[in-house]
């Protein structure tokens, strides 16, 4: 009665009833205009057909993934009335003037961080293929590639947490948090009490997440209330009920920044599921990042322009630059290795994440790993990963055991046929759910972030992630990887022919809105 009482009286709840009020008026109003009489009802339908043709046409010129946009044109052929309407609240992720012109003067803060290039000019000579996707992340997501960075992966959410904390402590300038889901419980008060206890000290504390990720977790007035402890906080894209929405495009990136010097990024949310203090599907099956020394400035930046489109500022972003506090670090980060972060906006219509991954299977000699949790793939990548397994490379692909989407769970399982059949091993984590996002190749080349292998990550969200190469956490990676693969029960072709026909009919029809989950 608690948890429904709860529901009931949640902003969720109330937003979306009245989300339902206003849907069912406007097919109610569009209803009596389409039968009020015949000329009438005819002038209607033959305009929405109209608008129909304007919208396919207008979807078919823009940018973007080519399946998205099938899925689109199919929707609103079939059903002109429904699919346009639903086009305009869900489909169109294309930033208005207004949105345009407020972006612009942050971009130009962006571009005129102070960047230093070597790095990218030094590995040209050593690998000449990860230098050109480095210049090509560089061109696409704003961040250069770094040398003299440590890094320091972790395999569960787990034993990310206290090191987290470790590191907001020891702060002494700026904290920066950006997240997708912050939830109330042990993981986020700890850390909550932390950032009061430093905001008072007088150190600049930001915090934003995303509005609708958040919805259901957090109190509506919780960025006022952090206001009130001395703590900046802003909720990005916030989820309002009225029939202009624009719900897909969220903020589903994971940055803890430390004065600069020191950065967390990977799967985990600030909610205990993520640490295994909750149990909701099984064992949470998660990981991180930390970075420490120069590449830690790409992620400032990242955070800074999105900070200062939501919070309405425009700030020196040479301000909070690396070099400042380098010394504060205790050691002098050296590594044989390179790090590029980078983020992916779904404004630009250009796919970072995808882009990065299709490169590290094209590149790949002996193997491919791959860890996450929704496996819901385009042409192009289900292409790569296919192509990559008829070369003879060994590439397996890790997935839940226990879904947290049973719908978008039969998805996942619906591609698992013409993956085996080109040869790609498929597990899944029979302890629980698995949330990281990895890439590992050949023991030099890999990527951890928060990007899914699904359309929402690769074409809709605000996602990031770390490149790597030559690292030492590279290998850590790959031992994780093997270490979950024991735990796991492998998927063949005789387990897919066994499955009840029914439900594989319902994967196959699933598959076809695929690019819209």
């Amino acid at each position: 009665m608690r948890k429904i009482y709860r529901f009931i009286t949640s902003r969720l709840f109330w937003n979306c009833l009245i989300l339902l009020i206003e849907l069912t008026l406007l097919f109610g109003l569009i209803y009596s205009f389409s039968n009020y009489n015949l000329m009438i009802s005819t002038i209607f339908y033959v305009v929405f057909e109209i608008l129909a043709i304007i919208l396919m046409l207008y979807i078919v010129s823009t940018k973007g993934n080519v399946a998205y946009k099938l899925t689109w044109l199919f929707f609103i052929g079939v059903i002109p009335m429904l699919g346009v309407i639903a086009y305009l609240m869900f489909g169109n992720k294309k930033f208005t003037k207004r949105q345009q012109k407020k972006i612009k003067p942050i971009m130009e803060a962006l571009q005129n961080a102070s960047y230093d290039t070597k790095a990218i000019q030094y590995i040209d000579k050593i690998s000449p293929d990860v230098a050109r996707m480095a210049q090509y992340i560089f061109h696409a997501s704003g961040t250069p590639l770094f040398g003299d960075t440590k890094t320091t992966y972790f395999p569960l959410g787990d034993n990310a947490w206290p090191v987290m904390l470790d590191k907001i402590n020891s702060a002494k300038h700026y904290i920066f948090l950006e997240y997708f889901i912050l939830a109330e419980g042990k993981m986020l008060d700890s850390i909550i009490n932390l950032l009061i206890k430093k905001a008072k000290a007088g150190i600049d504390v930001r915090i934003m997440y995303d509005d609708f990720g958040s919805i259901s977790t957090l109190p509506s007035n919780y960025p006022k209330y952090l206001e009130r402890k001395g703590i900046k906080c802003v909720s990005y894209n916030r989820f309002k009920p009225f029939l202009d929405i624009k719900m897909n495009n969220r903020d589903h990136r994971k940055l803890l920044i430390i004065d600069g010097h020191t950065g967390f990024t990977g799967g985990i949310n600030i909610a205990d599921e993520y640490v295994n203090l909750k149990t909701r599907f099984g064992h949470w099956k998660d990981n991180a990042i930390m970075l420490q020394g120069e590449a830690v400035w790409g992620m400032t930046t990242m955070f800074l322009s999105m900070w200062d489109f939501c919070y309405n500022t425009v700030e020196n972003f040479n301000d909070f630059h690396y070099i400042k506090y380098a010394s504060e670090l205790g050691f002098v980060p050296r590594s044989n290795g390179f790090v590029q972060p980078y983020t992916d906006y779904p404004f630009d219509y250009e796919a970072v994440s995808e882009t990065i991954y299709i490169h590290i299977l094209m590149r790949a000699k002996k193997y491919v790993y791959i860890t996450t949790p929704y496996l819901i793939l385009s042409p192009e990548l289900e292409n790569a990963i296919k192509t990559s397994a008829k070369q003879g490379i060994n590439v397996i692909i890790l997935t839940p055991g226990i879904p947290d989407k049973k719908t978008v769970f039969s998805v996942t399982r619906s591609y698992y046929k013409n993956l085996l059949e080109a040869g790609v091993k498929i597990y899944e984590y029979t302890p629980g759910f698995v949330h990281s996002k990895m890439f590992i190749c050949d023991d030099n080349t890999g990527t951890v972030g928060t990007a899914n292998l699904d359309y929402r990550s690769l074409f809709l969200h605000l996602e990031c992630g770390v490149f790597l190469y030559n690292d030492q956490s590279i290998l850590q990676m790959k031992k994780d990887f093997e270490s979950s693969i024991k735990q796991s029960k492998q998927w063949t072709l005789n387990d897919f022919k066994h499955t009840n026909i029914f439900k594989r009919m319902w994967w196959a029809l699933l598959r076809i809105f695929a690019p819209l989950m």
